[in-house]
């Protein structure tokens, strides 16, 4: 039986939202445990490491299904397969940041995959429903990568450093000038929504083309700066803790 048209916060969609946090909570959960438990340092390493790993794991099997039945159909297409969309981005950072533990593809990742991937996990433009191929791969593409952040951010503690807002500001600026160059290059090709809106998001309310690109930069820097706030409190509280707790010269 065929699949049918995917409705925007329908059953399916809501019960995928339900499962992403489901998912989050619950590796949140057992990092707490480890930590509260007392688990040895390596012990408690290497448990997370994993619980990382099964995030990026779940985006490499959405990558796997959506391509090879793309392929398999006869529709690959350079106008829209390439890893040229924010959120695709955003799994390249994160799997780099896996490899290197490098601190500012953990920020960028986190910002990156709040910012994009959680509005297309909210708005999702997908044209069949439950259980096609491409609504599975969707939603565990997008789920693993929000997933993967967050538990990066607070379990790995890998959060935003000071600074960092700025930095992501600059490399997404970065992002945006490949997407464009593409679409230009690609006839046809609308990565990062950059020639076209997609149907039923909040670029509704942006203006027409090209404006609209404008106010997706704002609003891409207010949700960098949104997603940054509860940092920032937890770092200006640490620099507090650390002065009081600090020996007078």
């Amino acid at each position: 039986m065929a699949a049918a048209s995917f409705e925007l916060f329908g059953s399916s969609h809501l019960a995928s939202l339900i499962c992403l946090v489901f998912w989050i909570c619950l590796q949140l959960y057992v990092a707490h445990l480890l930590k509260a438990r007392e688990v040895p340092v390596s012990g408690r390493a290497l448990t997370l490491r994993f619980l990382e790993a099964s995030n990026l794991a779940l985006v490499v099997v959405a990558i796997l299904m959506q391509h090879s039945a793309r392929w398999w159909a006869g529709h690959w297409d350079l106008r829209w397969d390439l890893p040229l969309q924010l959120c695709d981005w955003a799994f390249l950072s994160l799997a780099l940041a896996f490899l290197t533990r490098h601190r500012f593809l953990y920020e960028i990742s986190y910002f990156w995959g709040l910012a994009g991937t959680l509005q297309g996990m909210l708005t999702p433009h997908l044209g069949r429903d439950f259980p096609s191929i491409e609504f599975l791969a969707f939603f565990l593409f997008h789920g693993g990568v929000i997933a993967a952040a967050l538990f990066n951010a607070i379990a790995q503690e890998q959060y935003p450093r000071g600074g960092a807002f700025w930095k992501v500001a600059l490399a997404s600026q970065v992002y945006l000038l490949t997407a464009l160059l593409a679409n230009f290059l690609i006839q046809g090709a609308n990565y990062g929504f950059l020639m076209e809106k997609p149907d039923a998001s909040l670029m509704d309310y942006m203006g027409p083309w090209p404006w609209y690109i404008l106010s997706l930069e704002l609003a891409g820097l207010f949700s960098f700066w949104l997603y940054d706030l509860p940092w920032r409190w937890f770092r200006n509280r640490n620099e507090r803790r650390y002065s009081q707790e600090s020996p007078p010269p």
